[in-house]
């Protein structure tokens, strides 16, 4: 069956076409009535169905058309529309001679039936004459102006609804585009700003987006090569995601951006600008360069400390050797000067590890509560002397007691390194401040500097009228070995010493400096609720020996030798192990003459701790020294102080050796 389908809907035709092919017919498609008028007359349909109101020809005046033309008025005609007036449509469309009027939409099942039910129906008019109603030319105007003004008073509805929902839609972008965290912006083609939102003005240092309308993207970047090559991948690609970005604020400070964006074309392929949304990362890229320098500085830390332990080692038998010189020269001796140059070279050696395990933060400290005035007080006579006469020196201390949980002496090397450095800043005249106050830390200074935790602090501050740091000396400042003072003239410790008893402490340092400005330290010390502990001087008790035996376990030869023979020349017993494991079996077979026991904290098959965990499950209460180069080869982040435990570090000179073994026997 040969069926004409009229309407201006594609959507709905291919439908309509699909429907009637399944059932074997043979469809021609028409988009309005004129087109359809053309069609009928050439391919002279069996069926034609028909959309109502469509442009230039609608259906009505279709259905006209084809009634008043002899070799088509006998196909049947059936309208397949909605309806906009009511019964209307379907009283002019029958009125005009349709068969037919089905209303959209129709389940493909159901039309086709209704289609066969109009079939039979038009074919039980044996003579085929249709009854024609004659309808008064006024009257068919009449109704059909009334179904063309419905028809056009409801898309006046539906386009003032589209209206509203466009105003709509237009306030919730503007609404979205102005609240967005994230900058939002569009260029022209010469690259100037034509829209941004509040965030890219915030972000770039403006205070209203339209203070950057007109203004060059460009002039914002810091790298001209780096925008360079951000143009060409843009230019290549069509658009860029997440790309990184260094640009300038409006008063030069740097920025560290994200941006994703693409170009704009018209329908003719002409570059029109840039959309693009800018995300603000320099909070998180300054939170990595600092994760980035702690690491750095833990691999040069550990690094540090395994090259401290190892040369302890050897200090420790230098020093060890010429302090048993010492002891076995007499005072007047020629030799005796030798002996005491060769102690002094090797506490000047030991020195230096102490600063480097320092910096590795693996040196034991004493920790107890203590005043950091006090502290500070206390060094005030010495750090006037470590200065020049052309320097002034100015302290202004907290009037409250500022306690911290410290190693007195170690915050001291603190303060003496960083008036040091101060002094060897300053050219000529100049000064130096020292001041402590209280300071408390809260949320807003972490999120803004990127480290710290909430709560009060000891702020030690050092300010100093000197040369000043350049960037790239900063980036660098508390790694060790790095400086730039002259050869000879400063090992590159100091600040990294600094950093490490800092960060021992739970504390946090920060530098500000510039050029030719000055330097300012700040330290911030955690406060304790605890009572300051006054900071006594150590006392130097003669040497007295025993006759106890102790069980010496060291696995290097020459220090064990050492150790043993200061021992012996002392009265003491010594019963000598080469490792942790044969340790532990001398002490099991040993234990009731053994009083005391000496361990090494690293050695070969069993360490320090291994063998000591050992030896107390034998005897409990024996007493036991440990010695070594830092304390985490020890009790694996464990206080000793806890455990009732001595430790001693190395290189250790005789006397020390002897007055500690002689304390714990005597306990």
């Amino acid at each position: 069956m040969k069926t004409l389908i009229v309407d201006d809907n594609p959507d709905d035709r291919l439908m309509l076409k699909t429907n009637l092919e399944a059932h074997n017919c043979e469809v021609i498609e028409a988009a309005d009535g004129m087109e359809g008028l053309e069609l009928a007359k050439k391919h002279k349909p069996t069926l034609i169905i028909s959309d109502a109101l469509m442009p230039r020809m609608d259906g009505f005046q279709f259905l006209r058309k084809v009634r008043q033309d002899m070799e088509l008025k006998a196909i049947p005609f059936v309208f397949y529309s909605s309806t906009y007036t009511g019964e209307k449509e379907v009283e002019l469309a029958i009125s005009l001679g349709a068969d037919a009027y089905i209303f959209k939409p129709k389940e493909p099942v159901e039309f086709w039936a209704e289609i066969l039910k109009i079939l039979d129906a038009c074919a039980l008019k044996k003579d085929r004459q249709r009854k024609e109603t004659i309808l008064q030319e006024d009257e068919y105007l009449r109704i059909y102006n009334d179904v063309v003004t419905t028809k056009l008073e409801e898309k006046i509805k539906e386009l003032e609804k589209a209206k509203d929902c466009a105003e709509e839609s237009r306030r919730q972008y503007e609404k979205l585009f102005d609240a967005s965290l994230d900058g939002i912006y569009s260029t022209d083609e010469n690259n100037r700003f034509v829209q941004t939102n509040s965030a890219f003005a915030r972000i770039f240092g403006y205070d209203r987006p339209d203070e950057l309308l007109g203004r060059s993207a460009l002039d914002f970047w810091a790298d001209k090569e780096a925008r360079n090559r951000y143009l060409e991948t843009l230019q290549k690609k069509r658009g860029v995601s997440s790309y990184p970005v260094h640009a300038r604020k409006r008063n030069g400070a740097e920025l560290f951006l994200e941006i994703s964006s693409n170009i704009v074309e018209n329908d003719d392929g002409r570059f029109m600008g840039i959309e693009g949304i800018v995300r603000d990362v320099t909070g998180r890229e300054k939170l990595e360069e600092q994760l980035r320098h702690a690491q750095r500085l833990e691999g040069i830390g550990q690094l540090a400390g395994g090259v401290a332990h190892d040369f302890n080692n050897v200090l420790n038998a230098v020093v060890g050797y010429a302090g048993l010189l010492q002891m076995r020269l007499d005072k007047f001796d020629p030799l005796r000067h030798f002996a005491d140059e060769i102690s002094a070279a090797g506490m000047r050696g030991a020195a230096l590890t102490q600063q480097i395990l320092a910096f590795g933060r693996r040196q034991v400290l004493d920790m107890k509560p203590a005043n950091l005035n006090d502290i500070v007080k206390g060094l005030d006579k010495m750090l006037h002397r470590l200065i020049r006469e052309d320097i002034s020196l100015d302290m202004k201390l907290f009037d409250k007691d500022l306690v911290v949980l410290a190693d007195a002496s170690q915050l001291g090397q603190v303060l003496i390194n960083l008036v040091t450095n101060a002094r060897d800043a300053i050219a000529q005249v100049g000064s130096i401040r020292i001041s402590t106050e209280l300071f408390v830390m809260d949320e807003e200074y972490i999120a803004m500097y990127g480290y710290g935790e909430t709560g009060e602090y000891a702020l030690l501050t050092v300010s100093d009228t000197g040369c000043g740091i350049d960037t790239e000396t900063k980036e660098h400042i508390f790694e060790p070995f790095y400086t730039t003072k002259e050869v000879g003239k400063g090992t590159g410790l100091g600040l990294a010493v600094v950093h490490g008893i800092v960060k021992q402490h739970s504390g946090y340092v920060s530098v500000d400096s510039e050029a030719g400005q000055g330097t300012t330290f700040k330290i911030y010390l955690p406060l304790t609720e605890h009572a300051a502990e006054k900071i006594e001087a150590g006392s130097s008790a003669p040497i007295s020996g025993g006759t106890e035996t102790v069980l010496l376990a060291e696995d290097d030869p020459s220090l064990r030798k050492l150790s043993a023979i200061m021992l012996r020349d002392f009265g003491y017993s010594v019963i000598e192990a080469v490792d942790g494991e044969d340790a532990v079996r001398k002490f099991a077979d040993y234990n009731d003459e053994i009083k005391l026991v000496i361990l090494d904290g690293i050695m070969p098959k069993k360490r320090g701790k291994e063998a000591y965990e050992d030896i107390i499950l034998i005897k409990p209460e024996i007493r036991v020294i440990f010695v070594s180069g830092y304390s985490e080869d020890i009790m694996g982040g464990q206080s000793l102080k806890e455990k009732g435990l001595l430790y001693l570090s190395k290189p250790v000179t005789p006397s020390v050796l002897l007055r500690a073994v002689r304390e714990v026997l005597d306990k």
